[in-house]
């Protein structure tokens, strides 16, 4: 629906305004480097929700099925080896988690437990990558970037984010 100058989606129950779901993630270095109507091709595939305190975002090993952009809310990420936990980093409104092991194909690297109510655009695998996909030299660049992103916190952390 259009309202005024900004566009809606009805994600759930509740409505998700495109344009400052753009913005928030226009600084990312892969969701930045599309342009507005792959970005609202991407939120029209997506779903909101809402992840209550102490629940698990994405989970180390699992398949990254998904991207995720936290509206609101916060969350830890952290490296698990045997029953111990190593908190690597945390997340917060505008930050979009998972896209790499989307992109790449790979496992979760981490995992991201909300430390407050969290609510999130869940953007599906496939349709991150066919809107990678049309704009097939953005696509290379920042898979590019994102090696290059892994590698630096795999020497960062002595190898822990081998997704093994």
């Amino acid at each position: 629906a259009l309202i005024g100058e900004f566009r809606y989606r009805i994600l759930g129950k509740r409505r998700v305004n495109l344009s400052e779901l753009i913005r928030l993630v226009s600084v990312n270095l892969v969701l930045g480097e599309l342009g507005r109507s792959a970005m609202e091709n991407i939120v029209e595939g997506s779903t909101l929700h809402a992840i209550k305190p102490g629940r698990i975002l994405v989970r180390q090993h699992d398949a990254a099925d998904a991207t995720y952009v936290i509206l609101h809310g916060e969350g830890k990420v952290f490296l698990s080896e045997d029953e111990n936990e190593t908190s690597i980093a945390e997340v917060g409104r505008g930050d979009v988690v998972g896209e790499m092991g989307v992109i790449l194909n790979q496992p979760r690297m981490a995992t991201i437990r909300a430390t407050t109510r969290m609510q999130v655009v869940r953007i599906d695998r496939n349709v991150l990558l066919e809107a990678l996909d049309e704009v097939p030299n953005v696509g290379a660049h920042i898979r590019k970037l994102i090696e290059d992103r892994i590698a630096r916190n795999q020497a960062r952390l002595g190898g822990k984010l081998s997704g093994q």
